[in-house]
């Protein structure tokens, strides 16, 4: 039988968040310094209108997303026990129940998400829709929406695709002016490719943190830790483990292996006797 050690999960808990609020600068930081640097207060301004306007975008987006997902999927909240199971934990912690669908849309069968408002869980999910592996997999997906994961992603896209569009305004308007004026505004398009990496590397290790603190709270909230860790070593992974990836695979692929989201769970459990029933 294990338990959550709550001194080590509120310990990481604080860790991973000062972790994800630095990197989360980090990536505003780095192309708003690129545009100051080619193009000083002007480009820090055009930088800055950029970000908002593709984060105004990015929302817009969600918004369509979230109508496809839901008008293309049947509710799972017919299951009585899931709809009970995911207002029990939403109030835990203290959020509105979401919305639980299951979609034909995903990556594969065994895939669940959330667009932060909705859970959308995959086909296989709803041939067992009592079964411990949709509970834990319910948790951790209320996880992301409490420590609202979505927003703060769609922050992270907006700082990188601001660095891009800034870049190219600037690039236009510099045709204007004189060459030591152009110097170092094509300095700036040609370090997009670095900058491009940059923002990436600072989104993954973001969005491994998150799946870190979504899983915690998961085991928190559905009490269930050594499920949930069975779960991910029994289920088959969306993206491919680390052993067995290339280098561009384990650059390019957002979640950490299960391995490590395991190793994760473990560290914040202790073992406890079982109770040992009277005579």
């Amino acid at each position: 039988m294990f338990e959550i050690r709550e001194d080590r999960f509120r310990r990481r808990e604080m860790a991973d968040r000062l972790k994800i609020a630095f990197a989360t600068a980090a990536s505003g930081g780095l192309g708003l310094g690129a545009a100051w640097l080619a193009a000083g207060t002007t480009g820090a301004t055009i930088y800055a209108g950029a970000a908002f306007y593709a984060l105004f975008k990015e929302r817009r987006i969600s918004a369509k997303t979230r109508e496809i997902y839901t008008n293309g999927s049947f509710l799972i909240n017919q299951f009585e026990e899931v709809a009970e199971n995911a207002g029990r934990m939403a109030e835990k912690v203290k959020i509105k129940p979401p919305p639980v669908f299951y979609s034909e849309h995903l990556m594969t069968p065994d895939n669940a998400c959330t667009d932060g408002v909705n859970v959308i869980m995959g086909l296989n999910y709803a041939q067992n829709p009592t079964a411990l592996e949709t509970l834990t997999t319910l948790a951790h997906e209320i996880g992301h929406i409490k420590n609202r994961d979505s927003e703060r992603n769609h922050i992270l896209h907006a700082f990188e695709l601001a660095t891009y569009n800034s870049a190219t305004v600037l690039l236009i308007g510099s045709f204007a002016a004189g060459p030591e004026e152009m110097r170092p505004i094509l300095g700036f398009v040609w370090a997009m490719p670095v900058l491009g990496i940059g923002h990436h590397l600072l989104q993954k290790t973001v969005r491994k943190l998150q799946e870190f603190r979504a899983d915690r709270l998961g085991v928190r909230i559905s009490n269930c830790p050594l499920d949930m860790a069975m779960d991910l070593y029994n289920s088959p992974s969306t993206y491919p483990n680390s052993e067995s990836c290339t280098l561009l695979q384990k650059f390019i692929r957002p979640h950490p292996p299960d391995s490590h989201r395991i190793k994760a769970i473990v560290q914040i459990c202790k073992r406890v006797p079982d109770p040992v029933s009277g005579p």
